[in-house]
């Protein structure tokens, strides 16, 4: 099957709800949040060391019962499941209240699931999405929350941002901490980022982290639509933006430096 991935619109197809059969959810042949996250959920019930919320041949192959989880992967899967405890005794029944530790998992699955639609949001409407002229900011948008405020300001063709306030709502909006450490108390920038934002790997990275280009306290930042070796990103930068940009080639435009962000969940 092809590697399903969470845009905007969502993926349809027969491999959708196949894939959905298999994880035991209502099947309507959308890849969309609910698929997203359900693949989420079930990667870290497997095992995976990096669970995202693509869907592919791999983890078809791990439902279908047609490969099976390496060692590693069991012994993740038992440690997720609480099947061992300190005296050996088996996993609780399947009605017990999720454990802290799963409620967490679940809210950042979702979290970043919604994250990476509001940036495909963003990207389908960039026309309606302006740039400040000169870098001197006109607007503020820290107190943009929901979903129907950012669609309803994209409608009015009113939203002019510049990089480190895109991210900053895109966050806000998928219901995330304020990255900026403020508590959505104001806008910040890509220093306030840096501060507010543990510094992780690239392949560390998430969707819905950051990546800030450049030294000091930064000159700009983008945020991870899909990770890998060269992650896709989430840019704004320009009037013409934002677009969707591998880092490879962002960086081409940026001064030498950076670092990655974990997105506070």
């Amino acid at each position: 099957m092809r590697t399903l991935q969470l845009t905007h619109p969502p993926e349809q197809g027969e491999d959708v709800r196949v894939l959905q059969q298999l994880l035991g959810m209502p099947v309507t042949g959308q890849y969309d949040e609910s698929a997203a996250n359900a693949v989420y959920r079930k990667k870290v019930e497997l095992g995976y060391a990096t669970p995202d919320h693509n869907a592919g041949d791999l983890l078809v192959s791990y439902l279908k019962g047609t490969k099976r989880p390496t060692p590693a992967m069991v012994k993740r899967a038992a440690m997720h499941r609480g099947k061992v405890s300190a005296t050996g005794s088996t996993a609780r029944p399947a009605a017990t209240k999720a454990t802290a530790a799963e409620q967490a998992a679940m809210r950042e699955a979702a979290v970043r699931a919604k994250a990476v639609s509001v940036m495909h949001l963003m990207l389908n409407n960039n026309a309606r999405i302006h740039y400040p002229a000169h870098d001197v900011r006109t607007m503020t948008t820290h107190a943009i929350a929901t979903l129907e405020e950012l669609e309803a300001k994209i409608a009015a063709n009113t939203l002019t941002i510049d990089c480190s306030q895109a991210v900053s709502l895109v966050a806000h909006v998928a219901g995330a901490k304020d990255p900026n450490g403020g508590n959505w108390a104001s806008d910040g920038y890509t220093g306030t980022l840096l501060s507010g934002c543990a510094h992780i790997t690239r392949a560390q990275a998430k969707p819905g982290d950051l990546r800030v280009f450049g030294g000091g306290t930064g000159h700009h930042v983008c945020m991870v639509i899909q990770p890998g070796s060269d992650p896709l990103l989430f840019s704004h930068g320009q009037e013409n933006d934002p677009i969707a940009i591998s880092e490879s080639v962002e960086a081409k435009y940026q001064p030498m430096g950076g670092t990655f962000l974990r997105l506070p969940i």
